[in-house]
């Protein structure tokens, strides 16, 4: 799959994922990204060629660094023709780009994810497997 393709793609998750907010009565993506990132995850797997898309996450000393400060924040990776790539369509509760979509080590944005079990135990508590 080209980078221009699983762009267009990204951008149709978060287009389907802001409607999905916009029906619930939700105002934005603020605090929702643990449920985009389910949804997300869904999509990747479905619609996409990413392999090993995986929910990753955390608050305190992880999560992203936006001017210098760690904010609690949940995003999807996964390999595209082995290589990891960053997959977020809530970034822009932080910063003005609406959604990140490319390879991790191209990354403006510091990502740190927290323990895969801690986050892996969130989902399952919002109902998700």
């Amino acid at each position: 799959m080209s980078s221009k393709s699983l762009y267009k793609h990204i951008e149709h998750a978060r287009s389907l994922f802001l409607l999905l907010i916009k029906a619930s009565k939700l105002n934005g993506t603020r605090g929702a990204c643990l449920y985009s990132c389910v949804f997300l995850k869904q999509y990747l797997d479905k619609f996409t060629d990413v392999t090993d898309a995986t929910i990753k996450g955390g608050s305190g000393h992880c999560g992203v660094l936006v001017d210098g400060e760690w904010r609690g924040h949940y995003w999807c990776e996964g390999d595209v023709n082995g290589e990891p790539w960053v997959f977020d369509i809530t970034i822009d509760q932080f910063v003005s780009s609406p959604f990140i979509c490319e390879p991790k080590d191209t990354l403006l944005l510091q990502y740190a994810s927290g323990p895969q079990d801690v986050i892996d135990q969130h989902v399952l508590e919002m109902g998700f497997r």
